[in-house]
């Protein structure tokens, strides 16, 4: 049996089209090439084990010959039990995932702990962030179709910086090509460059720090909506609750928050969480650990 790793066609449109490539390709470097496709769609077939990166119900799909790796490591209710109850397997980036999911009902016996595989590079080699004298800052909002996101906010938020900021700007893949209508540029990849991550909700907050990258939550904008409708398990809501981070109550107190959060980094809080979310002896090894269990699903029979 193959693994057809689902990646639908660039020239669809599709604003994910470098964002699954991004986790198919640390993967497949621990397959042999005549263990694998990439296909735009479902293959009903014997011969393939399925692997999607959406959650997207389908008649056409048969879930004992398909696997769910999600397209983000954010906690948007796309894995949730009640979403993936059928699945040859479900994989999440963390014992923390693991254990939300066992307590929803789900069958533990089909959840596999993979890590993160897109960020298998960024460990693998990574890169001194170099500020040229001035302190960078990446800005990164959720989607414009998110119920909560700060990109309509930008403008506020970007004129509190002065002159000694370098700020990033790289919306969420959806907003590149439906606003600016141009090339996707992977928000993943500015991590090495910044020294604090500016977002809300989405995955990169994550991503940063695993990667030991402080992070800033405009609170004053999002707080209140974002825990008006996540669920009481969403783990981004327990990063509110707790104050995971660096939570700023108003503009005023901004560029304060920055300047403690690039000197003082990540806190043990954060990396305790992190270890639940995305454990330290994945990182780097996502890819390899995926492979292999893709390739034992492979082998059992369906």
């Amino acid at each position: 049996m193959k693994i057809n790793f689902i990646r639908y066609e660039k020239e669809t449109g599709n604003a994910y089209y470098d964002v699954v490539t991004s986790i198919i390709e640390p993967i497949a470097a621990h397959l042999k090439p005549h263990t694998y496709i990439i296909s735009p769609g479902y293959l009903d077939d014997k011969k393939y084990l399925n692997v999607r990166f959406f959650n997207e119900p389908s008649k056409e799909i048969n879930s004992a010959k398909t696997v769910f790796i999600p397209h983000g490591i954010a906690d948007k209710g796309n894995r949730d039990a009640k979403k993936v109850r059928g699945l040859k397997a479900v994989f999440v980036s963390g014992p923390a995932w693991k254990r939300k999911l066992t307590r929803q009902g789900l069958d533990p016996g089909i959840i596999r702990v993979n890590g993160w595989p897109k960020l298998d590079p960024l460990f693998n080699r990574p890169v001194k962030r170099q500020t040229a004298g001035k302190i960078r800052i990446l800005f990164a909002p959720t989607h414009t179709r998110s119920k909560v996101t700060i990109f309509h906010k930008m403008d506020d938020i970007l004129k509190q910086f002065d002159s000694s900021y370098e700020v990033v700007v790289s919306p969420h893949p959806f907003d590149w090509q439906r606003i600016y209508k141009n090339e996707v540029i992977p928000t993943y990849l500015q991590l090495p460059k910044v020294d604090a991550v500016i977002t809300e909700h989405s995955s990169i907050f994550y991503e940063a720090w695993s990667l030991g990258i402080p992070v800033i939550f405009p609170d004053w904008l999002v707080r209140d909506k974002l825990l008006g409708y996540l669920a009481g398990d969403s783990f981004t809501r327990k990063v509110y609750e707790r104050s995971l981070g660096y939570h700023v109550k108003s503009a005023e107190e901004l560029l304060e928050k920055v300047q403690h959060a690039v000197t003082a980094g990540v806190d043990d809080n954060v990396r305790e969480f992190m270890e639940g979310i995305f454990p330290a002896k994945l990182r780097g090894r996502s890819g390899l650990v995926t492979a292999r269990h893709l390739l034992k699903l492979c082998k059992e029979e369906i």
